[in-house]
Order: structure tokens, then C-alpha cells, then sequence
């Protein structure tokens, strides 16, 4: 990193840090007017929770779509059997390898950025190495099926393709010809060609999962940028001062509160 680079980032920080200070300290007497020590459990639980970003992250790597019945938004599997990318196994490997470093806990440390960018690279890394070492076990393969329909539609291609060059060299056209000529092509290649169509639907797959990795590190980014400097730490810090406000009836430290620690405090302290 250049002395500018390094000077960029400090300056940066500091910015932050300097906005962070200030938004907080509006936030403790603008949700005091709001919020009663009812909503302390609820409010914690609340922002801390992450059930609803697993269970979109587990519908997309499960192949799911997001589909409207009757007025409601469901997630189910697609009818095309290629737009589901991974095996069982290598779901459940990536539901793990998340639910290992999205958590409470995660969102509760106190990172810098460049221990955010260190561990996100090292995540991604480790995930897509682990993948593509187990790219047979891990992705979903392509069935016998899937690849016969492939070979079927290229000899229709090859077919219309030999069709339009008769009609462009204005010769005549017999389909039945053409169709024997497709076979002559392939007979004794039959085998080869599947094979070879089933190599490239797996490297298709490879391709595909490149784009996702994309996707899961952004969530785990969303995840671990909530921990720039301790953040969601004094965010919630910030809430219990504000049910202390609103408790005491005055500013912190300022009479009596009825407001017990509870949750907030325990969870600060874990």
C-alpha cells in the first residue's frame, strides 16, 4: 500500500469515525421520544437476527426461484433441471461454511477494514478451492437425458444449417438425405459427443458458480461490515441509553430508571 493510499484510508476513517460519533449521539434523543423498555428484547432480537438472510441465501443456492401464488411470494424449484447448480452435498457444504461466520456474533466484534477485506478474500477463497477441488461430489450433474436433448438439438442445427446452404446454392432439398448424412456423421461418435456434452454442461456449471461466489461474498461483506469499528456494538449500546432516557425521564444520568440491563447488556457482553 502507497504512503498516499495509506493516508487516503486514515483520512477516511477518521471521516467516519468523526460521522459515526455525531449520527449516534442525535440517535439517543431521537429514539428516546420513541421507543418504551417493552422494545428492548424485541429490538435486539430483531436487529440481530439473520434467519431471514440465511433462508434467501439456502432458496438461491438450492436452485429455487421466487415465484408469485395467489398473491403470495413462494420460493420453488424451477422445471428446468440446469438452473439447479449444486449437488446436495455441496448445498449443505455451503449452508455450513455460512452459517460459521454469518451470526450474532459476527455482527457483535469490532473489525477494522482491512481486517474485513483480509477475512471476507480468505472466506471466498477457501470456499471456491474447497468447491472446485470437489467439483464432481459438489456440483449437481448434468443427467443422461439433459445430454441426449443437447446432441438432438445440435444435429437439428447442423440440419437447418445444411438446409439454408442448399437453398442459398439453389439446389434441391431432400430432408431425407440430409438426415442420412447427420448420421454418417455421428455413427461411431455417439458416445464421444455425450461425453463431451456433459464435460462442457460441468464447465458451464464452474462458470456459473464464479457469479455466485460473487453473490455469497457480498453476504458475507453485508455481514461483516456491521462490525466496521464496533458499530452494531454501539448501536445497540445507543438504544439501551435511550431506554435509560426514556426510563429516568432525563438526560443519562439523570434520575432514576426502571429500565433493567437484561438482554441488551448480556448480549454486549457476549
Amino acid at each position: 500500500m502507497t504512503t498516499k493510499q495509506e493516508y487516503d484510508l486514515s483520512s477516511y476513517e477518521k471521516k467516519l469515525q468523526e460521522t459515526q460519533l455525531t449520527s449516534g449521539q442525535q440517535q439517543i434523543y431521537s429514539n428516546a421520544q420513541n421507543m418504551t423498555p417493552t422494545t428492548d428484547g424485541g429490538m435486539v432480537r430483531e436487529q440481530l437476527n439473520l434467519d431471514e438472510e440465511h433462508e434467501r441465501i439456502d432458496n438461491l443456492v438450492s436452485g429455487k426461484v421466487l415465484v408469485f401464488k395467489d398473491g403470495r411470494k413462494t420460493w420453488e424449484l424451477p422445471d428446468d433441471e440446469n438452473m439447479i447448480l449444486f449437488s446436495e452435498e455441496g448445498i449443505n457444504y455451503v449452508r455450513r461454511k455460512l452459517s460459521w461466520h454469518a451470526h450474532k456474533g459476527t455482527l457483535l466484534a469490532n473489525h477494522t477494514i482491512e481486517e474485513i477485506h483480509d477475512i471476507v478474500k480468505t472466506i471466498s477463497i477457501s470456499m471456491q478451492d474447497a468447491i472446485f477441488l470437489k467439483s464432481k461430489q459438489f456440483f449437481r450433474k448434468p443427467s443422461f437425458e439433459r445430454c441426449c436433448q443437447v446432441l438432438e438439438d445440435r444435429l437439428k442445427r447442423r440440419k437447418e444449417i445444411k438446409i439454408f446452404s442448399r437453398k442459398l446454392l439453389g439446389l434441391e432439398v431432400d430432408e431425407s438425405k440430409i438426415d442420412e448424412e447427420l448420421v454418417k456423421e455421428v455413427e461411431g461418435r455417439v458416445e464421444y459427443e455425450l461425453e463431451n456434452i456433459y464435460r462442457q454442461l460441468m464447465k458451464n456449471r464452474e462458470k456459473e458458480f464464479e457469479s455466485i461466489c460473487v453473490d455469497i461474498e457480498m453476504f458475507l461483506w453485508n455481514c461483516y461490515s456491521r462490525s466496521l469499528g464496533g458499530e452494531e456494538r454501539g448501536s445497540l449500546r445507543r438504544h439501551q441509553q435511550a431506554l435509560e432516557i426514556r426510563g429516568g425521564g432525563g438526560m443519562p444520568g439523570e434520575g432514576k430508571t426502571d429500565v433493567k440491563p437484561g438482554l441488551i447488556s448480556s448480549m454486549l457482553r457476549g
